[in-house]
């Protein structure tokens, strides 16, 4: 999957007029723990290993360049590939080649998404 984002600080007033005629469809709320090595070599990449509310996922950065309009990921999803990109042993899980291998957690974020429709297009 190839996921392309941009995040934006919108004050009440722009919210309402970018919502204006949209169709709520729902809210969900979803944990996020960030992992990474003590020197933080993914992370200063703009590479991101997270879990999920319990699931893991690798994002890697598509466009390096710090200095792009938009935020290019393609993300792995399964445990296998997440440990040959990174180049670790497998064990009995992941969790633990990850902790054998110093990938700690370093930050957690909590983040409700609301979603929206408006003709065909969906907002999140």
């Amino acid at each position: 999957m190839i996921e392309i984002e941009k995040g934006f600080f919108l004050n009440e007033e722009t919210r309402e007029r970018l919502l204006e005629g949209a169709e709520f469809v729902g809210k969900k709320t979803f944990t996020d723990i960030y992992f990474d090595k003590e020197d933080y070599s993914l992370t200063l990449k703009d590479n991101w290993l997270r879990s999920r509310d319990g699931k893991l996922q690798l994002k890697l950065t598509l466009n390096p360049d710090w200095n792009r309009k938009v935020d290019q990921y393609h993300e792995i999803e399964t445990d296998a590939e997440i440990l040959d990109f990174l180049k670790l042993p497998r064990s009995e899980n992941i969790e633990t080649s990850l902790r054998d291998s110093k990938y700690l957690p370093f930050c957690t974020c909590t983040t409700t998404r609301e979603t929206y429709t408006f003709n065909e297009f969906r907002i999140d």
